[in-house]
């Protein structure tokens, strides 16, 4: 039964050991996906520019096209202008001249909008695009050395596993049942020190009876306040 209870110590510290593995190989990705999150931010911020750019560009050959045909246009009514007949004709083509001419300055205008937005989006492009590799850059530096702390951090999972395999031999089904109920339902913490006359699972004082039971270390025993097994620690 001593040994029992030996084993069991055993089997919380190693069990200890393999909870904290455990949350950190699933918190290290974690922090890996947080460390990239100002490079992913860098990354939409080039591709919300260039796709600006990409739309300025679009708009401009647009607003050529419009301005072109607009210039064809007023080609048109200037060649037209000497075949009036009337005043009133004479009158009414000028003011369309005059109409055509103003919105070929609007859409020049325009153009010239969508120019300013091409050329400004583009120079903001290259010195992001640099950033966002020396980011990267540095970011494989720190996701290399995490990725080396798991591929440790999984070696040790598998040894403490193996380990525990051992020691879960010299305990009866009974007490490792009742050991993984526990592990399960206190926050993987089933084996604590008693220290004097208080547990250190529940933090209160136990009776001095018990407390010579468990000093005998001859037989598991649970704690009366939170149902933990509990060995004495000098």
């Amino acid at each position: 039964m001593e040994r029992e209870v030996e084993s069991l110590v055993k089997l919380q510290e190693i069990d200890g050991q393999i909870i904290k593995i455990k949350k950190s190989l699933k918190e290290i990705p974690e922090e890996i996906d947080r460390l990239y999150a100002s490079c992913r931010a860098a990354k939409a911020e080039i591709e919300a520019g260039e796709a600006e750019v990409k739309r300025a560009e679009l708009k401009r050959k647009e607003i050529d096209i419009e301005v072109e045909a607009k210039k064809a246009a007023l080609v048109k009514l200037q060649q037209n202008q000497s075949a009036v007949k009337t005043n009133k004709e004479y009158t009414a083509i000028l003011s369309e001249i005059e109409n055509v001419k103003k919105e070929i300055l609007s859409l020049e205008d325009s153009e010239l909008e969508e120019m300013e937005v091409i050329e400004t989006k583009k120079g903001l492009i290259p010195p992001k695009v640099a950033a966002l590799k020396e980011e990267e850059a540095k970011f494989g530096v720190i996701k290399g050395e995490k990725e080396k702390e798991v591929a440790g951090l999984k070696e040790d999972l598998a040894k403490l596993e193996e380990a525990r395999l051992g020691i879960v031999g010299g305990v009866s089904s009974g007490w490792i049942g009742t050991y993984q109920k526990l592990l399960t339902q206190k926050g993987g913490l089933a084996v604590v020190k008693l220290l004097n006359s208080n547990c250190h699972g529940c933090h209160t004082d136990v009776p001095p009876q018990f407390v010579i039971e468990v000093r005998k270390g001859d037989k598991v025993i649970t704690c009366p306040n939170c149902d933990r097994i509990v060995h004495y620690a000098e």
